[in-house]
């Protein structure tokens, strides 16, 4: 374990929770978020430090949205337990669309996905065109256009796909 220091100079014992996963991981990692969920103030406890890496991809409406939940339970300052690497991809509501979409299209070979968007997004990881915490960070003109063409790209591929696309900028300009 390694230690740091407070403010009152008392030692104290941190252990570093390391979130990264691979497709193939995917249903761990499903299970986990729920556990998450559930426990949040469980797992971003006082002397852990979480960090969501570069493999991680993340739904960030769901995640600020779990997070105010357990704000009202009594969680506190989690903005110093939680670090997301600027290399995490972003899930957007229109990849959930496209995974339910897929699994229409598959019909009785479906895979019986959760419908959460991350088949979609790792595809667009594996193929550089999807979005990371770092697109959004940066200049939110060029994550703009990088979100247009991808939406742009799907909606070529799923004609019943409908994205809000000023709405959904929105949502995430700073």
């Amino acid at each position: 374990m390694d230690t740091y220091k407070t403010d009152n100079y008392s030692t104290c014992s941190y252990r570093l929770l390391y979130i990264s996963i691979s497709l193939d991981m995917y249903y761990y990692l499903n299970n986990f978020l729920l556990y998450i969920t559930n426990y949040i103030i469980d797992i971003i406890h006082l002397y852990f430090l979480v960090f969501a890496g570069n493999g991680v991809v993340i739904h960030l409406p769901g995640l600020f949205e779990e997070l105010e939940k357990n704000e009202s339970k009594g969680l506190k300052d989690w903005q110093d337990r939680l670090i997301i690497s600027d290399r995490a991809h972003i899930v957007f509501d229109f990849h959930q669309q496209v995974d339910g979409l897929e699994e229409l299209e598959k019909g009785t070979q479906s895979l019986g996905t959760t419908k959460k968007g991350i088949g979609p997004v790792y595809s667009d990881k594996a193929a550089r065109a999807g979005l990371r915490i770092g697109d959004l960070l940066g200049d939110f003109d060029k994550f703009s256009q990088k979100f247009k063409t991808l939406v742009t790209s799907y909606q070529k591929m799923f004609p019943a796909l409908h994205v809000d696309v000023k709405i959904e900028l929105e949502r995430y300009k700073m």
